[in-house]
């Protein structure tokens, strides 16, 4: 399971996080109130950075993310 805070009206991303507290505070600093809950499959993802301590997922065919759940701050 991996979180990712979308800015709004945003249509095209890579990047997820593992941590629920990163995309939480990726949400504040986007000045929004959700944060989406998404299954993905081992094979799609193309990288995983533990730079910056962000827990930071690639993948590029977002279309293949499955939405489990939004969850309001």
């Amino acid at each position: 399971m991996v979180y990712r805070a979308h800015r709004y009206e945003e249509k095209d991303w890579i990047s997820y996080t593992l941590d629920q507290a990163i995309a939480t505070r990726f949400a504040r600093e986007r000045k929004v109130n959700e944060i989406s809950l998404y299954r993905l499959r081992r094979r799609d993802v193309i990288a995983l950075f533990l730079r910056r301590g962000e827990q930071e997922i690639i993948m590029l065919q977002t279309e293949r993310a499955k939405l489990i759940e939004k969850m309001l701050l």
